[in-house]
């Protein structure tokens, strides 16, 4: 006999109702409130122990109350729907299903929705609010973020910024989800709201402080107020929250990459420079190469002009973001890093600025294969990187 997903136990023979597997499934459904043990299934365990001739609780646990589930507030699900653009749900829908139909990220569509990590409390019938649209990518197993960064051509910190349910060392990542490649972000153009009035007069600070922690790479010194970037942060939100033009926050933070995608969480950054920051203070000289500080891996050039001691939860994409250099150029001058970057050593000084002849050009052809052109259905795009086995389990209600 074959029994699909729906079909009730009662179904099965009496060889395989009364087997050690069904009674041993059904006395742990019963005994927790954490099962989807329910009235109905209380009914067939019934049966099944008269057929059997066993006696078990058949009672259907009282709910289990003021339970946290990591990643799932309760509140979401009542927030204001910024988009205010929604979808019904229907019978055999699940958030992945959903998501890749719409093209938006299955992790901002769980968030925003108070939807339970494994989606098991969709319902059908149920009106949910819509994230922004984006050009989407649906991973597999084996997938990384450093494979998706290189493939696709976008920063590290991009894809965290786009997908901020992917946490800052990328452990979370699943395969078999679909994830932003691009900003689902609206593009701030610079219009003042109607009414409203500025609430600094000056852009410009008249004395300089010192940095509260770690700046990014290059930021003025000439600064008197600095901004803590936090997870999720876009260039246009810090220029405008700060009151300062985006051309400006760029130049006097010159680690930003044209499309200021690189905003690294926890750095600061300056908003409020001198009005002679960028005031010349002589000519430009060629930089001197300088000692190791400390021990280095083996093959890291000896011709570098600055070195970094590797410290404890560092990653390559901090460095490179902090250092205002791609991988391709940190892995040249340090030749025994990996591409996955799963061997960097605490306390090995490694180069952070060296000869730009060492940077070879077949760095680019080892690039994987990708087309992600944003358009306004927002089309999928396959990779063939395979770095580590992802395993998602999916599910639908």
């Amino acid at each position: 006999m074959n029994i699909t997903d729906d079909s009730s136990v009662v179904a099965l023979s009496k060889s395989q109702q009364c087997s050690p597997c069904i009674l041993a499934l059904f006395q742990h459904l019963q005994s927790t409130p954490y099962s989807s043990y329910n009235d109905e299934l209380a009914k067939d365990w019934t049966s099944v122990q008269q057929l059997c001739g066993v006696s078990y609780p058949t009672i259907v646990q009282p709910p289990a109350a003021n339970v946290t589930v990591p990643g799932y507030s309760t509140s979401a699900a009542n927030a204001t729907c910024l988009t205010n653009q929604y979808y019904t749900v229907t019978s055999g829908d699940d958030c992945e299903s959903i998501a890749e139909a719409h093209h938006v990220a299955q992790g901002t569509l769980i968030v925003i929705n108070g939807i339970l990590p494994d989606c098991s409390n969709l319902e059908a019938g149920a009106s949910i609010c819509m994230p922004q649209n984006c050009t989407t990518y649906k991973t597999v197993s084996g997938d990384t973020c450093s494979s998706i960064v290189l493939a696709t051509g976008i920063t590290f910190q991009a894809l965290l910024t786009y997908n901020p349910t992917i946490n800052s060392e990328c452990t979370n990542l699943l395969a078999d989800v679909t994830i932003c490649i691009s900003s689902p972000y609206p593009t701030w153009n610079g219009t003042t709201i109607a009414g409203a009035s500025p609430t600094h007069t000056g852009v410009y600070a008249t004395t300089t402080v010192s940095p509260p922690g770690i700046t990014a790479h290059g930021t003025t010194q000439y600064c008197g107020r600095y901004y803590q970037v936090q997870p999720g942060d876009i260039c246009e939100k810090v220029a405008l929250n700060n009151t300062i033009a985006i051309p400006l926050f760029e130049a006097i933070n010159p680690s930003i990459n044209p499309a200021c995608t690189n905003l690294v969480p926890n750095l600061w950054y300056c908003v409020s420079p001198l009005s002679s920051w960028n005031a010349t203070t002589g000519s430009p000289t060629s930089s001197p190469v300088l000692a190791p500080p400390t021990s280095t891996p083996t093959g890291t050039t000896g011709q570098c002009y600055e070195w970094y001691t590797i410290a404890k939860g560092d990653y390559c994409s901090l460095i490179e973001s902090s250092f205002a250099i791609t991988f391709a150029q940190f892995q040249a001058w340090n030749p025994s890093l990996k591409s996955d970057c799963s061997n960097l050593i605490p306390g090995e000084a490694y180069c952070v600025h060296g000869p730009s002849s060492s940077v070879s050009s077949s760095a680019s052809n080892n690039l994987a294969t990708a087309t992600a052109t944003p358009t306004s259905s927002s089309p999928m795009i396959n990779l063939n990187e395979l770095h580590q086995d992802v395993l998602m389990l999916p599910r639908k209600f």
